[in-house]
């Protein structure tokens, strides 16, 4: 089930936001922190530069949000070592998407910022 306009609105003004914070404008040419909402989705990806200057960036899986609409909830996925999606145990769900955020932010164990 897709996300309603509202929250939808909500969530692009949080990680909108989070992502120009997260990384100096004066490195945004080198590396940038965006996210992507597909449905019930959203995704946050770290994006380098292409080396040497040519070619497209690359993009790798930081964490994934996904909204169950059975329980109003958020659960909280970061990308193994082989990009595939794994919950987060320390912190698995939310009923708010911002303290999910906030956790990926902290990164205790380095499972999000290496």
């Amino acid at each position: 089930m897709a996300l309603t306009e509202l929250e939808k609105k909500q969530i692009e003004k949080l990680f909108a936001d989070y992502c120009a914070k997260k990384i100096p404008a004066q490195y945004h040419s080198e590396l940038r922190v965006e996210f992507e909402i597909k449905g019930n989705e959203v995704y946050l990806l770290e994006c380098r530069s292409p080396w040497r200057g040519e070619g497209d960036w690359t993009r790798m899986k930081v964490a994934r949000f996904k909204k169950d609409s059975k329980t109003e909830t958020w659960l909280l996925y970061w990308a193994d070592r082989n990009s595939k999606w794994r919950q987060y145990p320390p912190f698995p769900f939310h009923a708010r998407i911002e303290k999910l955020l906030d956790e990926v932010e902290k990164n205790d164990n380095g499972a999000f910022w290496g």
